[in-house]
């Protein structure tokens, strides 16, 4: 026993070294060869993207990368302003509710043609997949609305105050509130009803004396209506009717904060959503020979995302609460983090903490505190759990060594029980049926039988007859459904079954019931296929899953099993097809997301197979069927 001890020690040290390794690798190569400082990254859920915030190494500049691991491919997701190297990306979080990358844009300083703090980018983004499943510039969606205040600030700068006006520095800011993928247009229409686009609207305001008129709209409402001047263009640039613009809500609580310019923040996840703060502060150095804004404090704000698009909103728990301030040059701590126990935040006092469970906020003791740490995802609250889960595996090894070595808490183990309860309990029910129901029907059709009828009614009662004859033959197959007969008879081999007679049976079964032509092929003119009881169950209820699949969603006409053994290093294996010539489906989709959990059949096929150790596949495409290929040794 010592020696078993010693080997679990020498187990569970060279997973937790590995696990150490693995989070001290640095970043692909193909990454770093095109940056020449990172200065921050995240990951998806799964690990195949990388998103990194790093200067060029052509340039320079701040750009935002995304990386995918299984084509080794790297693409620029946000691209840098036209004429600065100031970083601009603050912040990035991957949330795996939304499978969407969450980041800050604040580069308020910028300047062109002498006026500043155009806000350009200003505000929340986020990047999903576009239509091709990558993550790319043209999945990059700006959450922020125009404020009227700033739209008067980009003519001033872009329109008014340049000696000859710089319409595509004014269009293009615009353009940056477009949805993504949209290939804006800026469009009027004249007095005569006919549309003027880009530039030459932009001329036409100007030369008609509009432009007076256009620009004080902006002094009316609190969020320009772009969804009225911007359209999308098709691929051939031509402007079509749809506007390039979501309607963002209206209300006055999100109004005010989808307009909102944005500093740097730092994003957390806790209570199933997704928060982020906003730092506020003052001039409050005054004397200095240029006035400095300081940041007092932060305030926490809830992100929701869903059909009805994104908002943003401090929760009324959190409207009293303030956080501490937060610079991505230092090593402070961060004002807000993600535990399984809620929220924690850091007071802007930067003593004491607060703990927001999604409904109330309460202040943080120090063991509590603590505790909700340890929920959390930091490294060192993995390092406590690892040990803490060491300690928990030497008391169980002692306890339940010899269990355990034989794997009776496996996995499998746990499928295969759950499996043979599954299928006592539909013998169970079959022999009830069979026993009772059937047998009552079957007296009610001799009585039916013997009875004296009138002269003319005897077609009447054969055609009883046979209808409960039929019905005595649908609840045999059904009984045949929960429990082949072949389960339960003598067989001369102990313990093995004839999966062929089965699957004869069931494809009969199957074209009398759907109308869908079946045949069974053997090869080597097998006249029986015999496999263990247990894996013969399996496989049977996998035929029948697929044929409720084609009778269900397929719309086939034709559907037949294929069956062959053949010799793999002395082992015989068993290899069925089950194909059909339906409409098929799209595999990638199906298994994608959220999808995959409504597909429960082929789901459920799957779970089968690994019971009993078999290995399953799939092959489909729109129009083209499906073929069902399963291997297992017999």
């Amino acid at each position: 026993m010592m020696a078993a001890m010693k080997r679990h020690f020498l187990f569970f040290a060279a997973v937790f070294f590995l696990a150490a390794k693995a989070t001290s690798q640095s970043l692909p190569q193909e990454i770093l060869s095109e940056t020449q400082a990172v200065y921050e990254w995240t990951q998806s859920d799964d690990g195949q993207w990388i998103f990194v915030s790093a200067a060029s190494a052509a340039d320079g500049k701040n750009r935002l990368y995304s990386f995918e691991k299984s084509s080794g491919e790297t693409r620029v997701l946000f691209e840098p302003f036209p004429d600065t190297r100031a970083r601009f990306v603050y912040g990035m979080h991957f949330w795996p509710k939304t499978q969407k990358l969450y980041f800050m844009v604040h580069c308020g300083n910028y300047k062109a043609h002498g006026s500043g703090n155009l806000f350009l980018h200003e505000g929340l983004h986020t990047a999903q997949m576009d239509g091709e499943r990558k993550y790319s510039a043209a999945g990059v969606w700006r959450h922020n609305a125009l404020e009227g205040w700033l739209f008067q600030d980009l003519w001033t700068a872009y329109i008014q105050s340049p000696a000859r006006p710089d319409h595509d520095g004014f269009l293009n800011a615009l353009y940056t509130f477009a949805d993504p993928g949209a290939n804006p247009i800026f469009a009027l229409q004249k007095d005569d009803g006919a549309f003027v686009y880009g530039a030459e609207a932009l001329e036409w305001l100007l030369e008609s004396g509009r432009a007076e008129d256009f620009l004080n709209q902006a002094d009316k409402v609190s969020i320009v209506p772009l969804e009225k001047y911007l359209f999308r263009r098709d691929k051939d640039g031509k402007a079509l009717k749809e506007s390039a613009v979501t309607i963002r809500e209206r209300d006055k609580v999100n109004a005010m904060n989808i307009g909102m310019i944005w500093t740097e923040t730092t994003f957390a996840e806790a209570n199933e959503s997704l928060y982020a703060i906003l730092m506020k502060g003052s001039f409050k150095d005054k004397g200095l020979p240029s006035e400095k804004w300081t940041w007092d404090y932060s305030l926490v704000f809830e992100i929701t995302d869903g059909q009805n698009g994104l908002r943003f909103f401090i929760p009324e728990a959190l409207k009293e609460i303030y956080a501490v301030t937060y610079s991505f040059n230092t090593s402070d701590p961060l004002p807000i983090e993600g535990t399984k126990g809620g929220l924690l935040i850091r007071d802007a006092d930067k003593k004491t903490k607060w703990l927001y469970d999604g409904i109330n906020v309460a202040q943080a003791s120090k063991g509590l505190f603590n505790l909700a740490r340890m929920g959390g995802d930091s490294a060192t609250a993995w390092l406590i759990r690892i040990c803490a889960g060491l300690v928990f595996v030497i008391l169980l090894l002692l306890l339940l060594f010899y269990e355990f070595l034989k794997g009776r808490f496996s996995v499998s183990w746990q499928r295969r029980i759950a499996f043979q309860i599954q299928e006592e309990e539909r013998g169970k029910i079959s022999r009830d049926i069979h026993d009772s129901i059937v047998q009552d029907i079957r007296a009610i059709r001799i009585e039916a039988e013997m009875l004296k009828v009138q002269e003319g009614q005897e077609q009447k009662q054969k055609d009883l007859s046979e209808k409960i004859t039929d019905c005595i033959v649908k609840m045999r197959n059904i009984c045949y459904g929960l429990e082949p007969a072949e389960f339960s008879l003598p067989s001369p081999n102990p313990g093995k079954i004839n999966l062929l007679s089965i699957l004869k049976s069931l494809g009969e079964q199957f074209e009398a019931k759907s109308k869908i032509k079946c045949s069974l092929n053997a090869a080597q003119c097998l006249e029986e296929i015999l496999v263990e009881k247990e894996k013969c169950q399996c496989l049977v209820r996998i035929v029948q899953e697929a044929f409720a699949n084609i009778e269900k969603h397929s719309y086939a006409t034709e559907a037949q099993i294929l069956a062959r053994t053949e010799s793999q290093q002395d082992k015989k294996v068993l290899t069925l097809f089950i194909i059909d010539n339906g409409r098929g489906c799209d595999l990638d989709k199906a298994r994608s997301g959220a999808n995959w959990r409504t597909h429960f059949g082929l789901r459920q096929m799957q779970e089968r197979a690994k019971t009993i150790g078999a290995a399953i596949s799939f092959r489909s495409a729109p129009d083209d069927g499906m073929q069902i290929k399963l291997s297992v040794e017999i």
